[in-house]
């Protein structure tokens, strides 16, 4: 009995860590990746090679798509 409470805990544990940011987060998130996407001025450059911002947007989209569940603020996100 105990180990099946202590089993619970650890899946709900992990469940709670393996969420996505809170929507305010993630607006916040969708907002950066948008001032990036906009800018027509600038070029990113990433191992070595430019691209557009548009391109740059589209990779931060996919980059928050994989680890959104790992970051619970616009912050991480920014770091990772």
């Amino acid at each position: 009995m105990l180990r099946r409470a202590l089993l619970a805990s650890a899946l709900l544990a992990a469940a709670t860590c393996a969420a996505a940011p809170p929507p305010a987060e993630q607006a916040r998130i969708e907002r950066l990746i948008r001032f990036v996407e906009v800018q027509d001025d600038i070029r990113f450059l990433r191992n070595g090679k430019a691209y557009s911002a548009q391109d740059a947007a589209k990779f931060l989209r996919g980059k928050f798509n994989k680890m959104g569940e790992h970051v619970s603020t616009a912050q991480q996100f920014i770091e990772q």
